[in-house]
């Protein structure tokens, strides 16, 4: 009778751990979902910082061809006013 009483503690620390792994796993698994959502994030995020140069060689290039334009537009005005 003893020995069944030993067996049956054990079986109920058996059953406690496999708990508490069942409970680590899930929470492993939302560490897993919450680590992919902040990569993708961080993807996205490096994907606009890249892309953040071009848009300022865009930025001056239009304020080149501006300043060009008002160049020939002040050009034209002088030699019509002469």
């Amino acid at each position: 009778m003893r020995v069944f009483a030993r067996d049956l503690r054990d079986i109920d620390d058996c059953k406690i751990r496999l708990q508490k792994i069942e409970e680590l796993t899930i929470k492993m698994g939302e560490l897993v979902e919450a680590n992919q959502k902040a990569v993708e994030d961080h993807d996205s995020r490096l994907c606009a910082l890249e892309h953040r140069p071009s848009m300022w060689w865009d930025k001056l290039l239009s304020a080149g061809v501006s300043a060009g334009v008002a160049a020939l537009v002040s050009l034209i005005a002088s030699v019509i006013v002469r």
